[in-house]
């Protein structure tokens, strides 16, 4: 496990954030002292952004700080002036950092920050003999709680709390699919949700994930996608390149569904026959680099061994990738089953638990869409629909997640390459109540699309 840094960089982001997102200034400026910040200029300037908040309830923004900091640089020389100038010469229209993390990455390094000076101050005083200072210094001290006011929030005279409230229900689902599986899905593709497909072995779990994923990039998202194993690297984009290029690498027929119905437990399917060509290097690079369009770094790739991976690690590269100015909006993980458990659990249910709860954490961290899959119990393979008896492993993962989404497929099925979508559990379930207990789905995995048409079973 490499362990992160985290630099003068993270600063830089964080006093962005201060600057130019008001949740973040209204978080912050309650418990701001001059010294949150390791480096002078950085006090500085969250020094004028918590001012000006104070005064007039808006975050300052560039053109407000520029004439705070043209004010102030009539009467200051040397590097300081020259540093916080070079700064905002490079300042970003709007803040890459989500408003929730920044708050809690300016938290941490106030806190970092207060207790290095305490350690300072301690072995100062140990030094001179002054023990007993020391233990009055050690006793007293308080880290800095930023967004963290122990009193907790008053609704009944904060109408802002409801603001927020509306705002986040009323926010449209991270990533949306059409027609009858959209209507499925409904809300649960949202930030803050923790979401997992549930499906027997070989059952096509990773196109599932690969097809969400490329959905979010192609609707603008920034995705992370972290194959934990299962696949390698050359693997994964060799999947991808059908889906990307909309034909097989080497060509030939392929059936694409146009027309889906359901009755009686069996699924009608009509295709529709296409011939294609071939995809060359030259066109799969063209294709990667017109998906990209004006935003091509909004798709990440990781992938990893099979058990060389936890989920604090994956919640530890969320921390740096945000720091570095990449916050994401959704995390699909290929697949939690195979990641190590975390050190010092003996007890693999213990170390499972502890996986998903993390993943759990990150998705309320960050404020993403974290997105995972998980193998049934050999049962789940003669079931007709998944259910919160055919877990594997570990039964707590389904406490962790929002939604658990059962794939379901008979052998008939498989080779129409239908697919049956179920909840196996999902919080907030009302817009499903008039709903058939499951959608059906149809595609082509020779073009990389697992759910091209669906319908509801009459």
């Amino acid at each position: 496990m490499r362990v992160i840094q985290h630099t003068g960089e993270s600063e830089r982001h964080a006093v962005v954030a201060l600057v130019l997102d008001p949740k973040v200034l209204a978080a912050v400026a309650p418990h701001w002292t001059s010294r949150c910040f390791a480096s002078k200029w950085a006090n500085i300037v969250g020094s004028w952004a918590v001012d000006y908040w104070n005064k007039y309830r808006q975050a300052p923004g560039s053109q407000g700080l520029l004439a705070i900091y043209t004010a102030w640089a009539e009467g200051e020389d040397g590097p300081i002036r020259q540093i916080i100038g070079d700064w905002l010469n490079q300042l970003p229209g709007e803040s890459g950092l989500n408003s929730d993390y920044a708050i809690d990455r300016i938290r941490e390094i106030a806190q970092e920050n207060a207790m290095r000076g305490l350690g300072v101050a301690l072995t100062g005083l140990i030094d001179q003999g002054r023990t007993e200072e020391a233990k009055n210094v050690l006793a007293t001290f308080k880290a800095p709680q930023i967004a963290q006011d122990a009193s907790g929030v008053f609704p009944l005279q904060d109408a802002a709390i409801i603001d927020e409230a509306f705002h986040s229900a009323s926010q449209r689902p991270l990533i949306e699919y059409p027609g009858a599986l959209g209507e499925f899905f409904g809300p649960v593709l949202a930030q803050d949700a923790f979401v997992a497909f549930l499906a027997p072995e070989k059952t096509g779990k990773t196109t599932v994930l690969l097809d969400l994923a490329w959905r979010g990039v192609c609707q603008g998202k920034r995705v992370a996608f972290i194959s934990c194993g299962d696949m390698s690297q050359s693997q994964i984009i060799s999947r991808l390149i059908p889906r990307v290029c909309k034909a097989p690498i080497r060509g030939g027929l392929v059936n694409i569904p146009t027309e889906l119905t359901f009755a009686d437990k069996e699924a009608r399917v009509t295709w529709e026959q296409r011939t294609t060509r071939p995809v060359d290097l030259a066109d799969a690079k063209k294709a990667f680099a017109e998906a990209g369009g004006d935003n091509p770094d909004r798709f990440r790739l990781l992938t990893y061994p099979a058990g060389t991976v936890t989920a604090q690690d994956i919640s530890s590269m969320a921390n740096r990738w945000a720091d570095d100015g990449w916050t994401p909006e959704v995390i699909v993980i290929d697949y939690a089953d195979i990641l190590e458990l975390p050190k010092g659990h003996k007890e693999p249910r213990e170390g499972i638990n502890a996986n998903w709860e993390e993943l759990r954490a990150l998705s309320t961290r960050m404020r993403c869409l974290v997105v995972t899959a998980t193998q049934s119990d050999t049962e789940g393979y003669n079931t007709w629909l998944l259910s919160k008896k055919n877990f594997s492993d570990c039964k707590k993962k389904i406490a962790h997640v929002t939604a658990m989404i059962g794939l379901n497929m008979t052998e008939e099925e498989r080779r129409q390459q239908v697919c049956r979508y179920n909840y196996v559990a999902l919080r907030e379930a009302e817009f499903m109540a008039s709903r058939p207990a499951f959608v059906v789905t149809a595609g082509c995995t020779k073009v990389g699309r697992c759910s091209m048409i669906s319908t509801w079973p009459t």
